[in-house]
């Protein structure tokens, strides 16, 4: 299985592995969403997110997503000619605020694999989020 892409989550100014993937939650719900396609197999779900944490609140703040030109095909199929679809980008999905979207709509937990990123994480940063703002943040070591 090929692993892969994270998402990325920057908090105060640092960069981090997100194994969470919290626009899910709206793709799942909204009217508006675009069908995504997978550009290759590294990236299947066919979009990858930026998100800050700011002010112990969730923040989208871009992403690149490859729309599929017909839903209904099996996107499975022949996924070079996908290659070209065209972007999408944060205003695309969200024209009103181009530049963050607070993530109201997620409530979960987020997941920062800790450790060198080519070995197993030697454990994770945790954090429970409700309607989009952090409630509680710990670290989950790994059982051996």
């Amino acid at each position: 299985m090929t692993k892969q892409f994270a998402e990325n989550l920057m908090i105060d100014g640092v960069d981090h592995r997100l194994n969470s993937f919290p626009l899910d939650r709206w793709l799942a719900k909204s009217r508006h969403a675009p069908h995504f396609t997978a550009p290759h197999t590294a990236l299947w779900r066919g979009y990858r997110a930026n998100w800050e944490i700011r002010d112990q609140r969730l923040y989208l703040v871009g992403i690149t997503g490859f729309a599929a030109d017909n839903p209904t095909e099996d996107d499975s199929a022949a996924l070079g000619e996908y290659m070209e679809s065209p972007a999408l980008h944060l205003p695309d999905l969200f024209p009103e605020y181009p530049e963050r979207v607070f993530a109201h709509w997620y409530s979960g937990d987020l997941c920062i694999p800790l450790g060198d990123p080519a070995l197993p994480p030697t454990g994770y940063k945790m954090f429970d989020v409700y309607k989009g703002v952090i409630t509680r943040q710990w670290i989950k070591e790994n059982e051996t």
